[in-house]
């Protein structure tokens, strides 16, 4: 006896009431479909669709009706395109059908999923389950396919953490699937706990990373271009001095927003600063030039303030070299720690400990092997225009303008079933949007993008205080008989690829490239 269905076609989807022949009806309606059928099985959804003769329809084709009229728990997990067989009663043999699903050599894995087993597969399946709102996972299961991204990454590092696993971005790339984790984590879990080393107490200064130094040089060549500014909204019985002893105890815990740097190499760490810290006092006038003014990098912290009393308001602008913009809320909640005289946990490491790490440990060999990576990436890219080859710029030509734009629910509802669909993140999907957009502006089927990328790839660094951003430049090319879906595929294939080298200094990249002055590109997309 085989079981094809509840009585009416009803099933239970991850928890929804779905109607079968409501989805078939949906593709019934599409151009050149004869009949449509579908089953469910295993709590998945699988539809079957018989073209009209002499039609060949494709499955990328059946998906794309499907995600313009159905809700992502309704999305079949597999089309079928065939025939349909007939019963003795001349009726369509829905049993033959389902014969299909189980015999289905080309059925993705993730669709057909392996029960997790061991241990550690169990805890990543829950880990997963409260991260990306998934109500399953198998062991084929993909981090990055079932939702997972960047910012989500550096989460799941915190959590595994807590439970007594130590891992990093790169390995989370490296290992995506579920089973392959879990036997990685297993084996790092026998073979040690990676460790990073402090820098020895009677050091005074520690080596800059390459961003530090890439920062340092933008702040020469355009002074005050890469302060950051966030202001708080004081409460009418502030008081102002507390509040500086507050700013003093974050100076005092974070090293690296007191650094002197007297050049390239190094930086020097100055105590001293943290007891001369004063908050400064204006007027609502003076906003701007306290913000855009530039900071002398070599002679006072990377970090200052300003109290608007007419506003009853905290100015404060830190600089890019010092912070990035994942630290400003960590840097509000300590602050307001200390006001409060909450006790906070010393932090095991700081910044200057990662950079003394990353330089005592560097592997010239793996730089070199990721270097070569980009290196042929953008094999022959000197040939592809950047874009401001188009328009003649002005010396000094600057403006700034921030344009929002709302997307209505419906559409974003699409956006969402369709990445489901594909099973590709909503940043491909937004990026390649970016892509079609330049390359039908600008004629151009080959495009360079910047994107920036977080180099907080293990759990030690996922709360600390310092810059932690490399921009990765990302060459996509558009062919005009490519349709949407193999683009957005195309697009994730090669994200995936590249992020494994994200942490490749760009200017080692550009230095091997051999471009002189001309940018490796004129655009980011973030």
């Amino acid at each position: 006896m085989e079981f094809l269905g509840r009585k009416g076609g009803y099933v239970k989807i991850r928890g929804y009431r779905v109607e079968l022949e409501e989805i078939a009806k949906v593709l019934q309606k599409g151009e050149h479909v004869n009949n449509a059928v579908v089953l469910e099985k295993n709590q998945n959804i699988y539809a079957f669709v018989e073209p009209e003769n002499g039609v060949s329809l494709t499955e990328e084709y059946i998906f794309s009706i499907c995600a313009a009229s159905l809700t992502d728990y309704m999305i079949p997990k597999r089309v079928f395109v065939t025939v349909f067989p007939l019963n003795n009663n001349g009726k369509v043999d829905k049993r033959a059908l389902s014969k299909l699903i189980e015999g289905a050599s080309g059925c993705d894995t993730l669709e057909r999923g392996t029960p997790l087993a061991t241990d550690t597969e169990h805890l990543i399946g829950d880990v997963w389950k409260n991260l990306l709102g998934v109500s399953v996972v198998y062991k084929e299961s993909d981090f990055f396919d079932i939702g997972g991204n960047s910012f989500k990454g550096a989460k799941l590092l915190v959590e595994l953490r807590q439970r007594g696993y130590e891992l990093s971005f790169s390995m989370l790339w490296k290992y995506p699937k579920a089973f392959e984790l879990a036997g990685y984590l297993d084996q790092a879990t026998s073979s040690g706990k990676m460790s990073l080393t402090k820098l020895p107490l009677e050091r005074s200064s520690y080596p800059l990373t390459e961003i530090q130094r890439r920062m340092l040089l933008l702040e020469q060549q355009v002074p005050g271009s890469y302060n950051m500014s966030f202001k708080l909204v004081l409460a009418t019985n502030i008081c102002l001095e507390k509040l500086n002893i507050a700013i003093r105890q974050v100076l005092e815990r974070h090293s690296v927003l007191c650094t002197s740097y007297l050049g390239f190499n190094s930086g020097t760490l100055r105590k001293d600063w943290v007891d001369n810290f004063t908050i400064e006092r204006g007027d609502a006038e003076s906003e701007n030039w306290f913000t855009e003014r530039p900071f002398d990098l070599e002679n006072e912290p990377s970090l200052r303030a300003l109290y608007v009393a007419t506003k009853n308001e905290l100015i404060v602008v830190v600089h890019h070299i010092a912070v990035d913009g994942w630290c400003v809320v960590k840097l509000v909640n300590e602050l307001d720690k200390f006001y409060s005289s909450t006790q906070e946990n010393e932090p095991s490491f700081l910044f200057q400990d990662y950079a003394f790490s990353r330089e005592k440990d560097m592997d010239q060999t793996t730089t070199d092997e990721h270097v070569q990576f980009w290196v042929n990436q953008f094999d022959g890219s000197q040939d592809v225009p950047t874009l401001d080859m188009f328009h003649k710029r002005a010396a000094c030509e600057s403006r700034v303008e921030v344009v929002s734009l709302e997307l209505d629910s419906e559409l974003v509802e699409k956006m969402h079933v369709l990445t489901t669909t594909l099973q590709v993140s909503p940043f491909i999907l937004y990026l390649s949007a970016y892509q079609i957009l330049l390359s039908r502006y600008f004629s151009q089927s080959d495009v360079v993008i910047g994107i920036p990328v977080s180099l907080r790839d293990r759990a030690e660094l996922v709360d600390m205080i310092g810059m932690f951003v490399n921009t990765v430049g990302m060459r996509l090319t558009l062919d005009e008989d490519m349709g949407v879906f193999d683009l957005l595929r195309g697009n994730n294939g090669r994200w995936k690829d590249s992020i494994k080298y994200q942490d490749t200094p760009l200017e080692k990249v550009v230095e091997a490239l051999q471009l002189g002055k001309r940018p490796l590109f004129s655009t980011l997309f973030n």
